[in-house]
């Protein structure tokens, strides 16, 4: 029940929202452009302030193309890219190559 939800959630100290970027952010394509709606982004930032919060959006997408989408338009996001491979906690002040692997690997 949504109601229940609601509950639990204004009664939680700290809260983890994961969101898998594909099937559930809305996506739009301008002028060739393919990103996340304004009305995503918008969303994503109201959750993404709440200190209570930390709010990860998990992709298969390519570090390069999530740190695009996200970067100045959401820079306290957490963001995985490429199904997880790779992570950080925030794109605020962040370059594009900033990201943490989920395993060292030196030799596949």
């Amino acid at each position: 029940e949504i109601n229940m939800l609601d509950d639990v959630y204004q009664d939680s100290q700290k809260r983890m929202i994961i969101i898998d970027q594909e099937g559930v952010i809305p996506m739009k394509t301008t002028h060739g452009k393919y990103e996340p709606t304004q009305e995503a982004i918008d969303a994503l930032n109201i959750i993404s302030d709440d200190p209570n919060n930390i709010v990860f959006v998990v992709s298969t997408e390519s570090k390069s193309l999530m740190h695009k989408w996200y970067h100045e338009k959401a820079p306290f996001l957490g963001l995985a890219a490429e199904n997880g491979f790779f992570w950080r906690w925030t794109s605020a002040n962040m370059k594009e190559e900033d990201w943490i692997n989920l395993v060292e690997v030196e030799d596949l």
